[in-house]
This record gives structure tokens, sequence and C-alpha cells, in this order.
């Protein structure tokens, strides 16, 4: 199963309601338990609260709608000392990040905030937003004083690459450095606040469990970064009038022993915006086509709580990895638009593979 966050950003003929931005001080602070040791082929999955990202309010009417936060990695992850055995750089797309909790703040969920609850692969270069326009806003409810903490869990993936990354020596452990940029942004884009956490993991001459690795399974569904978060913007007029579609190519792959459905629903009742205005799911259309030699028939489905099948695809190989391009179609009824109030909406969705 697999989630993806939909947002939709109106751009022109409707009018905003002022939203209640204080201009007070937050503190914002990001720690990490930093050290992780990875003696397995299977790769390592650190503790829930691996690392921590903290909002300290100080002031009773603070209020920051619609923010962000993204992480970016500053330079190459290279080792301490010493040279492994293919001479060069860790690979970034092998840690991953994945939002675990918010320490029991009823007051701030990741559900609130539309966070996704998939691991999200570290990119060599540029951001990755791991809030995007956050549905819940930084706010203090009217305390004195206020304190919201979300926690975050690192991966590095499994797999036999990880022994190219080993000591040349067969009696020397490989540390490997790295420090990630964490950005806190307002609703304009504006920075709040930077953060840089350093983060070390080391690994043993010789790695185990080297036969549990690197076995294709039997059923295997996998989204695209670019799947993460999807844009449907309104920009002009003729976007009001004829909707607004966008293509992710390659964004689903799967791995299937069997025939098999791809089914989507979505996990909100409606469409959000962040100061609690809403949209029907039903102006959504999802569409799934197989790419390449994928074959199938393809339904294209109105978005709703309930599972529907998008695509039924046929397959007797399980080491075929078999793409999808998914499609998106937004169309807003004209009777309702002077009743839409302009901001950013989201909703989060959940795509299945079945097999048949």
């Amino acid at each position: 199963m697999n989630k993806v966050l939909i947002q939709f950003i109106f751009f022109i003929i409707l009018f905003p309601e002022s939203s209640k931005l204080v201009a007070q001080p937050m503190q914002y602070t990001v720690w990490s338990t930093n050290y992780m040791f990875l003696d397995s082929y299977l790769g390592y999955t650190s503790t829930n609260d691996f690392t921590k990202v903290q909002f300290s309010l100080g002031d009773r009417s603070y209020i920051q709608s619609e923010w962000s936060l993204s992480v970016r990695l500053l330079g190459p992850i290279r080792l301490e000392e010493g040279s492994n055995r293919i001479g060069k750089p860790f690979p970034a797309d092998k840690i991953s990040l994945k939002w675990t909790g918010t320490a029991g703040d009823n007051l701030m969920r990741l559900e609130e905030i539309g966070a996704t609850l998939e691991a999200l692969t570290l990119p060599e270069s540029g951001e990755l937003f791991l809030v995007s326009r956050s549905r819940q806003p930084i706010q203090s409810f009217g305390r004195n004083s206020a304190l919201h903490l979300l926690l975050n869990q690192m991966r590095i993936a499994p797999g036999k690459y990880l022994e190219n990354y080993l000591s040349t020596s067969q009696w020397n452990h490989v540390k490997y450095n790295f420090n990630l940029l964490y950005t806190l942004y307002d609703s304009q884009n504006r920075v709040l606040g930077t953060q840089v956490v350093p983060y070390t993991f080391q690994m043993p001459p010789q790695l185990k469990d080297g036969h549990l690795v690197d076995v294709e399974p039997d059923y295997n569904i996998a989204v695209s970064s670019d799947m993460q978060e999807v844009n449907l913007s309104f920009k002009n007029i003729i976007d009001y009038k004829q909707g607004v579609l966008v293509h992710v190519p390659s964004g689903i792959t799967v791995n299937t022993k069997t025939d098999y459905e791809l089914r989507v629903k979505a996990l909100d009742s409606d469409i959000r915006s962040a100061i609690g205005n809403s949209l029907p799911l039903n102006i959504i259309k999802v569409s799934i086509k197989g790419e390449g030699s994928t074959t199938g028939t393809s339904s294209a489905v109105q978005l709703s709580t309930t599972e529907q099948i998008a695509f039924r695809g046929t397959s007797k190989d399980k080491n075929i990895k078999r793409p999808f391009g998914v499609y998106y179609e937004v169309n807003i009824p004209a009777e309702n638009l002077k009743k839409v109030v302009m901001g950013t909406y989201s909703v989060s969705l959940m795509y299945q593979l079945l097999p048949l």
C-alpha cells in the first residue's frame, strides 16, 4: 500500500479569507541521536524518534498557516577516513526519512498536517519536502506557551550493494558522515528558520544476513518520488472552464507473479484546506494506464473513500517490472466556483495491489 498527497492551489478569481498571522518569535529546533551502526545486509532502521523537529511558542495568539518543512543533503556522504571497495561516496538514494508520530500531541497530528506516512528517499541534490503547505497551522491554541514535537525515523536500504561500501581492509570498520539542512518556510515560501544536523553511520568489515536480501518478492508495489506530492494548479480562466489534468509518467511500478488489480481510495472524507474549507472528493478523477509492454484494462474512477479498481492486468513473471502512468484530472462545476475559497486544498490517497 502506498499513499500520495495531492494539492490544489488556486491562484486567481477566488477571494481569500484573511488569515490571522501574528509576528511573534517562534523557536524552531531540530536534533537527532545522530549515530547509526549497520552490521547487516538487511539495512538499518532507526528508532521512531531518531530525529525530532520541535516548535516552541511563547505567545497565546501565535499562528503560522500553510507552513512547509524541507531537508537537503549538504555535500556527498563520504568516509571519515580510509577507503571503500568502490571508491565512491555512499549513495544518498539508499537513505530515507519517515514520519512516525507527534509524541502524543493531540493538537498536532500527522494526518491533520497532511504529511505522508511513507518513507521519503533522500535526493543527491535539491530539496525534499517532508511537509508541504501543512493543513494544520503551527499555533499556540490560546495558551501562553506551547510546544509541538514531530518524530522522524531514518532508514538505510537493504541489499548486496552495501558490500561495495565496506572497507578495503578485512580488519577495519568504515564510518560515513553527512549533514542535512532542515528549512522551515511560511505560506509565502519565506524562510522561518534553518537547522543543520550531522549524521554518522558505521559498518564493520563484514556484514551478516546476506542470504536474506535481493530476493524478488512475489508481489510488490512502489510509487516514484514524483507521486509523493502532485500539484493541480488553477492558474487562468481556461483552467477553471476546462479543468486541470496532470500526468505522472511511471508513477507506479509493480512486480507480481499472477494477474492483479490496482485499486485507489482516499484516506480523507473530503479535500481540505488548512483553514477548514473543503471540496468534495468526486471532483477528482484518477486513471492508471500501463506503459511499455504492460497490458490490461484501465478505468477512470471518481475519487471516494471506497476502494475502486483503476487497472486490471495480467502477469505470470514476478521478475518483470511493470510501469504505469498515473493521470489526475480535476473539474469544479461552474455552479460551485462561487462558493470556493481560494487556498491550498489537499487529500491523501492510498494505492493497493491485489492478486487475482
